[in-house]
């Protein structure tokens, strides 16, 4: 038996993954093992066993594809963002030399409104900074 949910069909022993919205994590490639109801049964890499929509699902193959084409447009940015990240960096490090050449130590200084902005554009990027302030 096969379901057909939005022209997608994906046989028994079909090479799956979950659609990502990125690509940026390593993919979890499963195999489709069954059919409950409207659902498409997929037994994970990792041993894992999920029902899902087939909305969710694409082939493996097309899966592998799209995150080779992030890939090659991250690294095409890749130099750009690292300058980046590396100029905010140094402007970290400025600040804490200035409140140095100043007898200044920053860690005795109350700077959680610079903090969390800081913390709020990482956030806003993508990145987990919630063990920073463990």
């Amino acid at each position: 038996m096969t379901t057909n949910n939005k022209n997608k069909i994906f046989p028994i022993g079909s090479k799956v993954a979950a659609i990502s919205r990125s690509y940026k994590d390593d993919l979890q490639i499963g195999t489709v093992i069954g059919y409950w109801q409207n659902l498409t049964i997929v037994e994970w890499d990792n041993g894992k066993i999920i029902k899902l929509n087939n909305n969710s699902l694409v082939s493996a193959q097309e899966a592998q594809q799209k995150k080779s084409q992030f890939e090659e447009e991250f690294q095409a940015y890749q130099d750009e963002l690292n300058d980046k990240i590396n100029q905010a960096t140094k402007l970290i490090k400025e600040a804490n030399q200035l409140a140095r050449k100043n007898g200044l130590d920053l860690s005795h200084f109350d700077l959680s409104n610079i903090s969390e902005k800081l913390i709020d554009a990482i956030e806003e990027c993508g990145w987990n900074t919630s063990s920073w302030q463990c």
